[in-house]
């Protein structure tokens, strides 16, 4: 998670100097985050929240007058690349870029922030223990009969799985509902010794008995051969009158 490594040593630098001891308490598991977006992480999760916390409260202050006049107004729907000026907002703490009640103090504001992205563990509704990066980050894989026929996903749904991984920045994509929609590896002239898998397969009928047949191998990252393999199955077409 080279992306959030930069943010994993503010965080600290946040936890190491605040006086609030609930927020403290917190400092050991960001420290041993393992520098990875692994499923059994807590100190990703918390790294994870507490950028998105900032960015959000900083981009949400900065578009106000927009979002005011144009209710569609997102500072994400224009572009991702926020990263940059973020940063440089957080890293040289420039005054006159806080909302007002914060009057200039960053510390005070990252503090907040913090409180905020992990409110569920402060709030004694989750132990953070428990707070681990799988939890937020489930694959929630919905075939279409199952938006539209009441209680249809109990037989057409792939089961929820935590993953590793995260939408963005990452070379391992994947967030609740989202993800890489094949991996494939492959080199003309060497199609033979090409890998490759998809979520759920590739049979799109629930009653097929490949249905579901790929998952297990996406969600563990096992490459399966690029080629189809020796035929089991073949489906005729006949038009109705043909001998």
């Amino acid at each position: 998670a080279i992306f959030w490594g930069r943010w994993q040593k503010q965080l600290l630098e946040v936890l190491k100097n605040t006086p609030d001891e609930k927020l403290r308490a917190f400092t050991a598991a960001v420290e041993n985050w393992g520098g990875r977006a692994a499923v059994s992480s807590v100190g990703f999760r918390l790294v994870k929240n507490y950028r998105q916390s900032v960015s959000d409260a900083i981009f949400d202050h900065l578009t106000a007058i927009c979002a005011e006049k144009f209710t569609r107004c997102n500072y994400n729907r224009a572009t991702h690349r926020m990263e940059s000026p973020l940063w440089r907002l957080v890293s040289q703490r420039p005054d006159g870029w806080l909302p007002a009640e914060f009057h200039n103090d960053w510390q005070r504001f990252f503090e907040k922030r913090a409180a905020v992205a992990w409110s569920s563990v402060l709030d004694g509704k989750v132990a953070l223990r428990d707070y681990i990066w799988g939890k937020q980050n489930m694959t929630s894989i919905r075939h279409p009969l199952s938006r539209f026929v009441p209680m249809m996903g109990h037989f057409t749904d792939m089961p929820d799985r935590m993953q590793d991984g995260v939408r963005h920045n990452m070379p391992h994509i994947s967030a609740p509902g989202f993800g890489q929609s094949e991996r494939i590896v492959v080199s003309p002239g060497h199609e033979d010794t090409g890998i490759m898998n998809m979520p759920a397969g590739q049979a799109g009928n629930p009653l097929s008995p490949y249905y579901g047949a790929g998952q297990k191998d996406w969600l563990t990252g096992h490459m399966t051969p690029f080629l189809p393999g020796k035929t089991r199955w073949t489906l005729h077409f006949i038009p109705n009158g043909s001998t």
